[in-house]
């Protein structure tokens, strides 16, 4: 994607996209999405996450793991109002160790840390107590 594809990119995905940090099973993971009601722009990025027809007739378009954070990478030097957000989400991936590899006890501190962070900063209903 050349610069101007990006800028474009990062003000759609500021205005129309999500970014979470969720715990699973014992596991955080991140995940980016966009929902749409016309899929044609979440098809431009079918190389880079999954589309999905929802039951409700809209169109999700979804990323996770190292993926969604080299997107965000890609994205972050243009986008505005997620710009906190994706920083703090591509910190939080930086603490997740390599696919098939057992995670350490510091690593799970971290990265529980960093989710704790991650949701103060961004869910005013969030405390640092849950």
């Amino acid at each position: 994607m050349n610069k101007v594809e990006l800028a474009y990119l990062a003000g759609f995905f500021d205005g129309e996209g999500n970014i979470g940090i969720y715990y699973n099973h014992g596991v955080y993971h991140m995940v980016i999405r966009i929902v749409q009601k016309n899929p044609t722009i979440l098809r431009s990025l079918s190389s880079v996450g999954k589309i999905y027809q929802r039951k409700d007739g809209m169109y999700l378009w979804q990323v996770s793991g190292q993926r969604a954070a080299e997107f965000l990478g890609l994205l972050l030097p243009s986008l505005i109002l997620k710009h906190e957000q994706a920083e703090k989400a591509i910190e939080f991936q930086s603490t997740k160790g390599r696919p098939g590899y057992r995670t350490t006890e510091a690593a799970k501190q971290k990265q529980a840390t960093t989710y704790k962070a991650f949701m103060c900063a961004f869910n005013s209903q969030y405390t640092e107590s849950k």
